[in-house]
């Protein structure tokens, strides 16, 4: 019995390995991307025995793709042009063979995988906060859907790299560190993607002008006048000094000053004499040039001629700078 049962086992396999190299019941191995452009994607796929031709299909979808390519049997790899930067597209591979007639049959490979073009240039890069003490800043930008990280460099003044990491998330925000505190600097940012297990980039952003605030020292009022005294920021064109009687609202610009200016005295505030009865509060924002553009800087704390305490327009900014200063 066991003679007649090696005998059927052998004869099964003999018919499985006939059925399997017939073109008719080849199951699919692989395609991957191995390569990326803009507009372009690079795919490969592995041989399939008793193909003639390849078909390449390319879509969003597998329901609205069509037919892009037919090569010949011995081409296992084709570059896909003409695509939309920063885009997923759906592709496959179906083969051509001969069936036991002799007929040109097609069979769907099984062969598909979503390829991407490299993301185009990050967009709409913005700072949104400024934590003095602790030296760093918070950014944001466009976030782009096709990307799985982004890079960022940070240049001082003079164009020296001074900060560079990396944010391995599709997020379109990061906390900055070791950025000079007294110093206007930019930033850059790029979408990456991982193709063919390496990393590829899109362009460099525009650099973002990162703004520091300027602290501000003292703000004592004498008599009927408000003197405010602050630190210089490196890189500024002058200074603009706001005021108000309300803490974090009713803001008005009431002086300008120049780069070397390190402070100001306010006499009038709406009309009205500096009294010391009066509790105002204070910030300063510096300016910097740019082409024939004069860009300000944001305001993230303020200071009270009551105690001298540090206010902030937004709860976060005084939890990240670690309290008062």
């Amino acid at each position: 019995m066991k003679k007649y049962q090696k005998r059927f086992l052998a004869a099964f396999f003999f018919m499985m390995a006939v059925f399997s190299f017939s073109g008719r019941n080849c199951q699919a191995a692989g395609l991957e991307q191995t390569d990326a452009s803009a507009h372009s994607v690079t795919v490969r796929w592995d041989l399939r025995e008793g193909a003639l031709h390849y078909l390449i299909y390319v879509g969003t979808c597998n329901a609205d793709s069509s037919l892009y390519a037919a090569v010949d049997d011995s081409v296992m790899k084709i570059k896909i042009r003409g695509l939309p930067e920063g885009s997923s597209s759906y592709i496959r591979v179906d083969y051509e063979y001969r069936d036991r007639s002799g007929a040109v049959r097609t069979k769907l490979a099984g062969y598909t995988a979503s390829a991407r073009t490299l993301p185009g240039t990050v967009q709409n890069v913005r700072q949104t906060g400024w934590y003095d003490r602790a030296e760093s800043c918070s950014v944001e930008w466009d976030r782009m859907d096709c990307a799985d990280g982004y890079e960022y460099v940070v240049r001082n003044r003079k164009g020296r790299k001074i900060a560079a990491g990396k944010i391995r998330s599709n997020t379109g925000t990061a906390r900055i560190n070791r950025i000079v505190a007294s110093e206007i600097c930019t930033i850059s940012v790029r979408a990456c993607i991982t193709v063919g297990g390496k990393e590829t980039h899109g362009e460099w952003s525009d650099p973002c002008y990162l703004f520091a605030q300027p602290r501000i020292l003292t703000a004592i009022v004498s008599g009927n006048r408000l003197i405010i005294r602050w630190g210089r920021v490196k890189g500024a064109a002058g200074y603009d000094i706001y005021m108000s009687s309300e803490g974090t609202a009713g803001y008005e610009k009431v002086k300008s000053a120049g780069k070397s200016a390190d402070a100001v005295t306010i006499t009038q505030f709406r009309g009205k004499e500096i009294t010391e009865k009066n509790i105002y509060y204070v910030y300063v924002t510096a300016k910097k040039k740019a082409g024939t553009q004069l860009l300000s800087g944001g305001r993230y704390f303020y200071k009270n001629t009551e105690n001298d305490d540090t206010g902030y327009f937004h709860e976060n900014n005084r939890e990240l700078q670690g309290g008062d200063f």
